[in-house]
């Protein structure tokens, strides 16, 4: 029986070591998704300060000033919604097993992150703020649909770790003249849709901060996973 249970336990000894192995490469992984939003939030955030700035200026008859104005104020409601999904840590949850990987602060502290911090961002990242629906209102449909359909927004997959990465871009302004200055014009004339703005503007700096110190919590949760490791 000594020699039973002393098996179980060296199994169990090495399967948490497997575990807050793999509970650390998730969080890495987690990481970079999480600033590659940053950097997201902090374009969309640009382009809409740039907006508020062209909108409230004196009127262009530039249709490349104006598109950029257009397009920054279309790019300010861009949204990118993130999931924490944690597999390992649920693993070990479902397998009853909290208290072999680590000690019982370390565990506060990650059951804390899954079970409150990350659903906390996802609410944050992925609530459609009232400019967004406000600004897809107002955009004239075949500004939209350049947008949409050219290389405003670009998707590509991170080396390190396979994830998606989007990037808003300044893209080449499209054969619309009329309709660009158009929605300029009407989007200085809308004190509401500028207020707006103005709001998503706030939104968007918080979110890149609640962001930043996302990223300090998975980092003291890879150092913390460590140092257990090590006792």
């Amino acid at each position: 029986v000594q020699l039973d249970n002393w098996n179980q336990e060296r199994q169990m000894q090495l399967k948490a070591v497997q575990w807050r192995e793999a509970i650390s490469n998730d969080l890495i992984a987690t990481k970079s998704q999480v600033e590659f939003r940053q950097l997201y939030y902090l374009q969309a955030l640009e382009f809409g300060e740039a907006a508020l700035i062209g909108m409230q200026a004196a009127p262009t008859n530039d249709p490349e000033q104006a598109w950029n104005i257009v397009l920054g104020a279309f790019q300010a409601g861009q949204i990118w919604p993130m999931k924490i999904t944690g597999p390992t840590y649920r693993e070990v949850q479902a397998a009853s097993a909290m208290h072999w990987i680590a000690s019982q602060k370390t565990l506060n502290s990650m059951i804390h992150y899954y079970e409150n911090t990350s659903n906390d961002l996802e609410v944050i990242s992925g609530a459609s703020p009232p400019y967004r629906e406000m600004i897809r209102e107002r955009m004239p449909w075949p500004l939209q649909n350049y947008i949409w359909e050219s290389d405003c927004q670009i998707e590509t997959f991170s080396k390190l770790d396979g994830g998606l990465r989007l990037t808003l871009e300044t893209c080449t302004k499209p054969d619309l003249d009329n309709g660009i200055l158009g929605a300029l014009e009407q989007f200085q004339a809308d004190s509401e849709l500028q207020n707006k703005l103005r709001g998503r503007l706030s939104q968007l700096k918080i979110l890149t901060a609640v962001l930043g110190r996302h990223l300090v919590v998975i980092d003291h949760l890879t150092e913390v996973l460590a140092q257990e490791g090590q006792l």
